[in-house]
């Protein structure tokens, strides 16, 4: 496993020559099935292997979990770069827990979802409903229980290409991460617990490499020091562990680029009772080092009506979004692209904000500190600058 800063640095440059090409972003329903394996038969366990607790059965077509006990079964095939597909059944009997979930770039270890990533399915557990990407990103419990009922097929999408995963349900988006702890590993599938009845079917994977990733983004922090930023109001801002944290009250740090048709996207993470934002098209105050910036803000909060992911101008919230599904202390993505007046804001992989707005058209970045004693903290952040074919 690569340090962070490695990591963070190698993608710099990759994204900088324009070595990568586009994940696929559309809905699953709109993706072609070319190119895609079997990694389940429908017959027997072929090609899987129970690496923890008991074996797993067939039965009409699907991978049935042993609900007299606890376990995961897994690929014998490890697995890095990857678009992987899947339907789920789950059924939380006399138990009222409907929890499994699906592993990725998992080791043959007890606790998958320490040694790999968990995709998480359960519609009882706040800190990591359905679709998150077990304690590392959350989804709102609210809202995946409407996209994804128990004793419901429900179909999954996993796009996992070097350290950026995705991940649909029914068609909806709930993550887009950019996660640096594992690279490679097994694909496995969980039984919870006693009195769970879970099924799999209609898996398959299609084998992507790094060109399948992104082209035309270009690192804007380095994971190392400030070093393409400068700095106005009275917030600290350091590196700490390739992290780029602010912390002390109101002030910004913007990034050098001047844009005016552009995207930004970036791992966030803010603590509890903070307040912050991502601003674009932004200048600094000339009257007021402390003050707001003269730009859009696409806000940092998880209190109050207006949250996470709505649009805000200087002091003013402006674009409502429409629902909040960070948390305090935990890390979420944030996605803003603005062209002309069109301004669109995702959190998670989600569309939050979708506005038209003209008064800024041409600005920096920035990212704010806003109140004595919270904490923002940025990393793995990239721009495009739109107005480049």
């Amino acid at each position: 496993m690569q340090s962070h800063k490695s990591v963070i640095a190698l993608l710099g440059v990759i994204a900088a020559f324009g070595f990568f090409m586009p994940i696929p972003l559309a809905n699953a329903a709109e993706e072609s099935e070319v190119g895609f394996t079997n990694l389940f038969n429908g017959k027997d366990l072929k090609g899987w292997e129970a690496y923890y607790g008991p074996q797993w059965k067939v039965e009409d077509g699907a991978l049935v979990g042993p609900s007299d006990s606890s376990g995961w079964i897994g690929t014998q095939a490890e697995f890095e770069d990857f678009d992987l597909r899947l339907e789920y059944w789950i059924d939380p009997g006399q138990t009222g827990w409907s929890n499994s979930g699906m592993f990725i770039r998992a080791a043959k270890s007890p606790k998958p979802w320490v040694d790999g990533y968990e995709v998480q399915i359960d519609l009882k557990d706040e800190k990591n409903p359905t679709g998150s990407i077990y304690n590392r990103v959350v989804t709102d419990m609210q809202q995946v229980r409407e996209i994804a009922p128990e004793k419901n097929w429900n179909q999954v999408r996993i796009v996992a290409v070097g350290p950026r995963i995705q991940v649909w349900i029914n068609g909806h988006q709930l993550q887009d991460a950019t996660l640096h702890d594992r690279s490679k590993g097994f694909i496995g599938l969980q039984q919870h617990h006693k009195g769970v009845t879970v099924k799999f079917r209609n898996i398959r994977h299609k084998r992507l490499s790094p060109v399948d990733a992104e082209r035309g983004w270009i690192s804007l922090f380095n994971g190392m020091n400030l070093t393409g930023w400068f700095v106005r109001g009275k917030a600290k801002w350091e590196v700490i562990d390739g992290v780029l944290t602010g912390v002390d009250g109101m002030g910004h740090i913007y990034a050098d680029p001047v844009l005016t048709d552009c995207e930004i996207r970036g791992m966030f993470k803010v603590s509890e009772d903070g307040n912050s934002g991502l601003y674009f098209r932004c200048n600094p105050p000339a009257d007021n080092p402390d003050g707001f910036p003269r730009g859009y803000e696409a806000q940092i909060s998880n209190h109050g009506n207006a949250f996470t992911g709505w649009l805000w101008k200087p002091g003013t919230p402006t674009g409502p979004a429409k629902c909040l599904v960070t948390r305090d202390d935990h890390w979420f993505s944030l996605h803003v692209k603005a062209v002309g007046d069109h301004i669109q804001i995702w959190v998670n992989g989600q569309l939050m904000t979708d506005y038209h707005e003209t008064e800024y058209t041409k600005g920096h970045f920035a990212i704010q500190g806003h109140n004595p004693g919270m904490k923002i903290e940025a990393r793995d952040l990239f721009y495009r600058d739109l107005t480049k074919k």
